[in-house]
C-alpha cells in the first residue's frame, strides 16, 4: 500500500508544484499590470474626497506641490 502512495505521490507532485507556480505566477502578473482603484480607505480625518488609494495620492501630491499662501 505505501509503495502504490508512494507512486501516486511521485507521479503527481511535479503536476501540483507546476501548477502552483503558474497560478502563483498568473496572480503577480495580473496584479502588476491591471491594478485595483477600487481599494477604499477611510479619510474622514485627511479632509481629502477621494474613497479610492489612487484617487488620494493624486490628491496628496496635488495638495503637496501647491505653493504656499503667503504669511505661511
Amino acid at each position: 500500500m505505501k509503495e502504490k502512495i508512494k507512486k501516486i505521490m511521485i507521479g503527481y507532485l511535479p503536476g501540483f508544484v507546476l501548477g502552483v507556480i503558474i497560478a502563483i505566477s498568473i496572480s503577480v502578473i495580473a496584479a502588476t499590470y491591471f491594478p485595483s482603484n477600487d481599494v477604499t480607505y477611510d479619510n474622514k480625518e485627511s479632509g481629502l474626497h477621494s474613497s479610492n488609494v489612487k484617487g488620494a495620492i493624486d490628491e496628496l501630491y496635488t495638495e503637496c506641490t501647491k505653493e504656499p499662501t503667503a504669511g505661511d
